[in-house]
């Protein structure tokens, strides 16, 4: 693995860059450094740990060349092409964006389909690039950073990263394609090598020279069609549950916002830029059914389905709506019908990410374990009226500290903004009302407490110059309950305001 320093856009002819993002902070931010790493080295690691004698329970046993041809969702039993049956507890099926699976989750077939895009994936060994004089500089200038490069066509582009311990660099080229009739044949399967003549010709004249010639130090090129579909409207029946692709592929795409460095602040880009968030959410559902599943005692049907069924309420929101926002990156940055339409899937109470800021913070911030094990609480306090009562008290004293928190960050924020208009006062008798009423709100749901707090920050016009979506941000800390986010969110603020100013 390498660890991520910085990331940036350029035009892919000049190598201008015209966004670029440190992740220095990203430690502290969001608890762990970005690595890149390659899917091969990923996969043998995930394969390692599972397998190992040495880890809690009982190692997985792979079996090898084995299509699965039908499912038995009530009993769990899977059928497989050589005729063996195997049956267990829980089904989960990992099975790609051409889910078998799903047909017996939703009882309908429901395949992908091609998205007018197709992508040549290639490496090229570090060595090679530091042997060539063109090159070689390459090496210690872009140790550490991923980059895209961005050319004079809409959707084609070339992302570029190191991983191995920086042995490999990892490459690919995406580029429009006819859905029906593919330009180089490109074909539904990852893993399908393809001639470098077809790369060069999609791309020669659209690179800075010295990434073509990187380029054609590759050995080999694979080309694949990109495909995905809408979201499921249940991940589970019986005893059989989708997780990865099958239940929310997503394409290796999002739209990202950023302001022209030598420009003025009210001229924008828009561009794409790789999130590459189809492994990751995998591992998310991978997390959820491993606490889920941890301290199972029963095993019966109604036990597993009552488990599943929390496992989807967890995990089904967050999945879709960075699936919909990958996969309608276009649309939802150019279509306003086409966003509010993709919002169905985005849970309530929740503003979808819209800058390159939220993005980050959306995708990195969210600790799966951490809500899950939230989750289990509440259900337990629920079933017992005693811990519910301590868990009560508990949010009952959670709010007081948040709202001391909340004073001490706006009397911060007001100073640090020059507002004096209404002035440190005016706000601190805001935040008395809104603790006061939040305290009659802590049984109400955590979107109420959202919108009284908006609805009080916009009532007494404390931060004119801050947009409906801005103030929301800040409110975000009755859902998240969490007083360091919400000094964040503050930061977040003050940001928004220097923008604002830079725009008058």
């Amino acid at each position: 693995m390498v660890e991520l320093q910085n990331l940036y856009l350029a035009k892919a002819k000049t190598w201008q860059k015209f966004f670029e993002h440190s992740t220095d902070s990203y430690l502290k931010d969001y608890g762990a450094p970005w690595y890149l790493a390659h899917r091969a080295d990923l996969h043998e690691l995930l394969r390692t740990h599972a397998t190992r004698e040495d880890r809690p329970g009982r190692p997985a046993t792979i079996i090898k060349s084995s299509l699965v041809k039908q499912y038995d969702t009530a009993q769990g039993r899977i059928f497989l092409n050589d005729g063996s049956t195997h049956q267990a507890d829980v089904i989960i099926a990992a099975d790609g964006v051409h889910s078998l699976a799903v047909e017996h989750v939703i009882g309908h077939k429901n395949p992908a389909t091609p998205q007018g895009l197709s992508l040549f994936r290639f490496l090229v060994p570090t060595s090679a690039i530091l042997e060539d004089p063109q090159t070689s500089h390459l090496v210690d200038e872009e140790a550490g950073k991923l980059k895209l490069f961005t050319t004079s066509r809409p959707a084609c582009r070339l992302i570029w990263y190191p991983c191995r311990a920086n042995e490999v660099q990892n490459l690919g080229g995406m580029f429009p394609d006819d859905p029906e009739k593919p330009k180089y044949g490109a074909v539904e399967d990852w893993n399908v090598t393809t001639s470098r003549d077809k790369f060069f010709e999609e791309f020669k004249d659209e690179l800075h020279p010295d990434l073509l010639r990187l380029c054609e130090k590759a050995p080999e090129f694979k080309l694949w069609k990109v495909m995905s579909r809408d979201p499921l409207p249940t991940w589970f029946n019986g005893r059989l549950v989708v997780v990865g692709d099958a239940a929310h592929p997503m394409l290796p795409r999002t739209w990202i916002e950023a302001l022209f460095l030598d420009a003025s602040p009210k001229r924008r880009l828009t561009s794409e830029t790789d999130q590459a968030q189809g492994g990751a959410q995998a591992i998310e559902d991978g997390a959820a059914l491993g606490v889920l599943f941890s301290e199972l005692t029963t095993k019966d049907r109604a036990t597993i389905e009552e488990r599943l069924q929390l496992f989807q309420d967890v995990r089904i929101g967050r999945a879709s709506t960075v699936q919909v926002m990958s996969n309608q990156a276009a649309e939802l940055e150019q279509d306003e019908a086409a966003r509010q339409a993709a919002l169905k899937y985005i849970p309530e109470g929740l503003r979808a990410p819209k800058t390159p800021i939220e993005f980050a913070d959306y995708n990195y911030s969210y600790d799966i374990v951490k809500e899950f094990n939230s989750t289990r609480k509440d259900e337990k306090a629920s079933e017992n009226p005693a811990q519910g009562s301590n868990a009560s008290q508990a949010q009952e004293q959670s709010v007081e500290e948040l709202a001391k928190k909340l004073e001490e960050a706006y009397q911060q924020a007001a100073n640090s903004a020059g507002q004096r208009k209404k002035g440190v006062g005016e706000v601190g008798k805001v935040l008395a009302d809104t603790k006061h009423t939040l305290e009659k709100l802590i049984h109400k749901s955590d979107s109420e407490k959202e919108e009284y707090a908006f609805q009080q920050l916009k009532l007494r016009d404390i931060y004119p110059a801050y947009s409906d979506d801005a103030i929301k941000s800040v409110v975000t800390w009755t859902r998240r309950n969490d007083p360091k986010q919400f000094e964040d969110e503050i930061v977040g603020l003050q940001e928004t305001e220097k923008t604002w100013k830079q725009s008058r």
